[in-house]
């Protein structure tokens, strides 16, 4: 079993279709037994890799789905507290855990653009019309460790792979390989072509994120930037009320 873990966001959908991929699967069978053919191309929206399905664990009460992983698994896990991550960490297999304090504003950025009806786009909306919409995405920008830094990583020396956002969205291609090793797993040659073509496409588009976001960056009167926060603060314990 392969675990990957990581925020949303993280480009780990794109990371697992790569292993599943490179290792030379034409097919892969999920937690529920469900079969499906290996994609060649998941780049269903450009920036996603969701044109390939995947095992996929965002809710604490799913997590007990591991148990029905085989050999073959490779799971994205998405780990809502701190708590998940130990838990997950018991399971037997390998894991590749994504470090979310390497450029998480970029991260918060990219959530923000590609997580389909991610809700924090609709807290934007909502303050928006109260405040400057740029103001809004600036605080939210600086209150980032909230929604991408909400897990600590484990100890060097437990057994699992780091990886981070430039290793996903920059150096994959060089990566790839550290990471088969990792895995004690033989790369199929004959599709490296075909990946490193998918990988140079998705790499294009995932680029400036946190720029595009704040395209227009302004001045923030230490009042209002308080008023956000204090809002943001109230959306995150979920005492917020979206009107």
């Amino acid at each position: 079993m392969i675990l990957t873990i990581g925020t949303g966001g993280s480009g780990l959908t794109f990371l697992n279709w790569s292993i599943i991929y490179l290792r030379g699967d034409n097919s892969y069978t999920f937690l529920n037994k469900e079969v499906v053919d290996v994609t060649d191309n998941p780049l269903l929206t450009n920036r996603t890799a969701h044109g390939q399905k995947k095992d996929h664990i965002h809710l604490t009460a799913d997590l007990k789905k591991l148990h029905l992983a085989t050999d073959q698994s490779v799971v994205y896990i998405v780990p809502s507290l701190q708590s998940d991550l130990e838990y997950v960490l018991q399971f037997k297999g390998k894991k590749i855990i994504f470090d979310p304090y390497v450029l998480s504003e970029e991260l918060m950025a990219r959530m923000c653009s590609t997580i389909p009806d991610f809700p924090l786009n609709n807290l934007i909306d909502a303050l928006s019309s109260k405040y400057d919409q740029q103001i809004v995405k600036q605080v939210l920008i600086k209150c980032n460790k909230f929604f991408t830094r909400y897990y600590t990583m484990p100890e060097s020396d437990l057994n699992y792979f780091n990886i981070n956002y430039i290793d996903v969205f920059q150096n994959l291609d060089q990566r790839i390989y550290d990471i088969f090793n990792y895995l004690e797993l033989p790369i199929t040659t004959n599709r490296v072509s075909n990946w490193l073509s998918v990988y140079n496409k998705y790499r294009s588009v995932n680029q400036n994120f946190l720029s595009t976001f704040l395209s227009n960056p302004v001045e923030i009167d230490n009042n209002i930037q308080m008023k956000i926060f204090k809002e943001i603060v109230a959306w995150k314990d979920g005492s917020y009320q979206i009107t």
